[in-house]
């Protein structure tokens, strides 16, 4: 589904013909569940479309999130670190919980989910890795080895709990690690419990973001090309994120219609049409 779509407001009325469906943020629905979107958003207008155009909003896997050669380091000393999937000295590419101009700013955007439609808080949970052989993903919460906090890896055998919790109307950073270059897919699952007025429950939704991690001498473009789309690592992506913009995993919770609903919206529309050519005749006669 397009994603202008699902961004749905949860306090809407739908005309669906001669029937009316009520969504709203007040009362028990029926008529529709919830689940969470998962998205990119971008904070500093640095996502572009194929035509070269920027947007705010685009689906997870619509872009490949940029890991350039200046992120590239050496994992520091300590068994602490064992978790980042590589040895002591060996490279390990970090984008930064501080901001870096000269890399992407990955973010956890929940400003979009209203504190008041959940009991409780979000957690966003790291389900699976592809990427190249031997690669390893981690996420991890502290500036030094006094403060490490490891918070997530694709790599066995460690006590990590593999999820973040995330305060809904909060945006938060993390450092994010890479062992190997080449194509990433991320796979995360957003959990929570609905309010009561929004009928209680369980809410969830899964998506995938793909990162590119270039070795020393590899390229990325410093600007967006046009025109779209945009191919990296054998893959062609409809949009292009530029390297050293701010850009968030968005978590935003959105109304889906049952099948029924959607049967009913579609012989509204064509209720409609049949109405306005009636006019027209009308008008002609």
């Amino acid at each position: 589904m397009n994603i202008s779509l699902r961004r749905a407001v949860l306090s809407c009325v739908w005309v669906l013909g001669c029937s009316m469906l009520v969504v709203s943020g007040a009362g028990t629905i029926r008529a529709a569940t919830y689940e969470f979107d998962l998205h990119l958003h971008s904070e500093d207008s640095d996502l572009f479309d194929s035509s070269g155009v920027g947007i705010e909003e685009a689906e997870a896997d619509s872009a490949m999130l940029p890991v350039v050669s200046d992120a590239k380091g050496t994992r520091p000393a300590g068994t602490q670190w064992d978790f980042t999937g590589t040895t002591s000295g060996a490279s390990l590419w970090v984008l930064p919980k501080t901001q870096d101009v000269n890399l992407i700013f990955l973010g956890i955007g929940a400003e979009e989910v209203d504190p008041a439609d959940l009991a409780g808080s979000i957690t966003l949970a790291f389900d699976s890795l592809a990427g190249p052989t031997g690669a390893a993903f981690s996420m991890w919460d502290g500036d030094s080895s006094a403060t490490l906090v490891p918070l997530v890896t694709s790599v066995s055998g460690f006590a990590v709990a593999n999820q973040i919790t995330v305060i809904p109307g909060s945006h938060s950073h993390y450092n994010v690690g890479f062992t190997e270059p080449g194509l990433y897919d991320v796979t995360f699952t957003a959990s929570a419990t609905l309010a009561a007025a929004l009928g209680g429950g369980a809410v969830s939704g899964t998506a995938t973001y793909s990162f590119g991690v270039f070795d020393t001498g590899e390229s990325y473009p410093l600007t967006a090309p046009a025109p779209g789309p945009y191919s990296f690592f054998g893959r062609s992506f409809d949009n292009f994120m530029l390297n050293g913009g701010h850009v968030d995993i968005g978590t935003g919770l959105v109304v889906v219609p049952e099948p029924s609903s959607l049967a009913l919206a579609g012989l509204g529309v064509a209720a409609l049409a049949v109405a306005a050519r009636r006019r027209c005749r009308r008008r002609a006669a």
